[in-house]
């Protein structure tokens, strides 16, 4: 039980450093992309760290995430950052 608290902490924190980076570098509202407890993209970005190639992955899941018709004005921004192979 431990050891899950633990793997969750470490997504909670994987998710809000990403956050924290679409909120520096891409002029886009991150709580329209993630949710603070987006265990999807936690789990994800953990698996990152563990050495996996997640990239792709990311990318297509925000770039849909970003298709969405409520995401705001600064969607140009972010869609040439997750444009880069």
């Amino acid at each position: 039980m431990a050891a899950q608290g633990f793997f969750e902490g470490n997504e909670r924190t994987a998710v809000i450093v990403v956050r924290w980076f679409i909120r520096q570098n891409m002029n886009v509202d991150p709580d329209e992309l993630i949710k603070l407890d987006d265990q999807e993209l936690g789990a994800l970005l953990m698996r990152t760290t563990g050495g996996d190639r997640n990239e792709a992955a990311i990318r297509a899941m925000l770039r849909e995430r970003m298709s969405a018709p409520c995401i705001g004005a600064g969607i140009s921004s972010a869609r040439s950052h997750l444009a880069r192979p």
